[in-house]
């Protein structure tokens, strides 16, 4: 059997996810390139983090990495020497919401092991592809000073970073563009004031970062609607809930029906959670099916009110705000950031005309993904829509256009045989393509279709 190239844009969990599946289910000989412009293979962006206090908001039994074998995460916290210094012998691993870090290392030993092997070569490129050139056999792959030809283009980019605020910022403010790279924390005085724009997981994490350094000084969280992640339940005992209803596909019929079995659900002491978890796996069917109208009334109005109920976070980490809320340091406020300039933040509030100043040190922009993919300074990104490879999703250019399968689909309306999306930049087509469950299970597809 030929030799299937295969190239592969982004080596966070997305990438990693796609190789180990590929290495789990291949018998014909691959050769892959894998190519990450920040150097780090395997944890990505969302767990580089070394703090052992950013916890994964999912419970350790739904993080394999491996769509056939749901125990595979779990089974290597069992074996891995590190690991058990941060599980609690009391309760089942499976339960457990572990350090991020440690599911960094799981990724970083998967794609280790399978680099070392024959039956699967793997060349690891730290090198930011460019470009890509289609033509009717091959796709090649362009960097600064090379070209790569393959089979196969396999675009696992991630999310895209955060939106920039709707005003100008003067660069002598102090002002944290990105999260997601805690260390520049350090340079924040204990006794600083600091405004966090947003309320939701990326503020958590920077709420958390700030606390373990000792913080001392004001936290504010501002956002539209000051809603804070729902907590997980202690018990786990939130997958009773068997979804056999057919589904409305109008959002309002939609939104009532997932409230009243919700209320059915609390009035029997059952847990609403195991509603949410049943209702995941029906997701991208359900999106494809709303209308345009109905999506961008989603977008308005309710994306705030499904993230807090499906984006929870663990309850060790709400007893944390809950005790920074009751000391008055941590302040959950509803409004709109209009302007930020000599330490002054000039906000107004949910309900109110006024505009309210507030010495603010430290400004962070916690509003976490932007929504409009058409806003990344890409350059691989902005190559594929001046080519006229993709297109955008709507509403709001959410990601590419893409096929069920995640193939990307051309100006023509024509889906590629060759050249595919995974996780966030099919969220268009799909919706919930954020998380390790949907990203396993879109690999998963994908590698059997692309290994017929």
């Amino acid at each position: 059997m030929a030799l299937l190239k295969i190239g592969i844009v982004g080596a966070g969990f997305t990438g990693t996810s796609f190789i180990a599946l590929v290495h789990y289910l291949a018998k014909r000989p691959i050769e892959i390139f894998l190519f990450e412009k920040t150097g780090a293979f395997g944890p990505g962006i969302a767990y580089s983090t070394i703090s052992p206090f950013h916890l994964l908001n999912v419970r350790a039994s739904d993080m394999s990495i491996l769509e056939p074998e749901s125990e595979h995460f779990v089974d290597w916290l069992k074996q891995d020497e590190i690991a058990k210094n941060y599980l609690d012998a009391n309760e089942e691993i499976g339960n457990q919401f572990v350090p991020r870090f440690l599911y960094g290392n799981y990724l970083k030993e998967i794609l280790e092991k399978i680099r070392f092997e024959n039956r699967i070569k793997i060349h690891f490129i730290p090198t930011e592809v460019n470009g890509i050139i289609s033509n009717a056999k091959h796709l090649k792959l362009v960097t600064t000073d090379k070209e790569i030809t393959v089979d196969k283009v396999i675009l696992a980019i991630g999310n895209s970073l955060p939106a920039t605020p709707s005003f100008p910022l003067s660069p002598k403010e102090n002002y944290i563009a990105n999260p997601w790279h805690s260390d520049i924390f350090k340079e924040i005085n204990p006794h600083d004031s600091v405004m966090l724009l947003g309320s939701g997981l990326s503020m958590i994490d920077s709420v958390l970062t700030l606390y373990h350094q000792q913080h001392k000084g004001k936290i504010f969280s501002l956002s539209r609607h000051g809603l804070l992640p729902l907590p997980h339940n202690n018990n786990n005992k939130n997958n009773s809930y068997c979804l056999t209803k057919k589904l409305p596909t109008n959002l309002l019929k939609l939104t009532k029906f997932l409230r009243a079995e919700s209320k059915i659900l609390m009035a029997k002491e059952d847990d609403w959670r195991s509603l949410i978890n049943a209702f995941r796996p029906f997701i991208p069917q359900v999106w494809s099916q709303l209308t345009l109208v109905d999506k961008n009334k989603f977008l308005r109005h309710g994306l705030a009110y499904w993230n807090i109920h499906r984006h929870r976070v663990p309850v060790s980490v709400m007893d944390i705000l809950i005790q920074l809320r009751r000391s008055q340091q941590l302040e959950i406020l509803k409004g709109r950031l209009l302007e930020f300039n000599d330490e002054i933040a000039f906000i107004r509030q949910r309900g109110s005309n006024a505009v309210t100043p507030l010495q603010v040190k430290w400004l962070i922009n916690c509003t976490g993904p932007s929504l409009n993919m058409n806003n990344a300074s890409d350059l691989l990104i902005q190559s594929l829509v001046k080519q006229e490879l993709t297109i955008w999703d709507q509403p709001q250019n959410l990601s590419f256009k893409v096929s069920p399968l995640g193939a990307l689909v051309n100006a023509k309306g024509i889906a590629s045989s060759s050249l595919y999306a995974v996780g966030p930049s099919c969220k268009g087509a799909m919706w919930e393509s954020t998380a390790v469950p949907e990203i396993r299970k879109q690999n998963f597809n994908l590698v059997m279709q692309i290994l017929v």
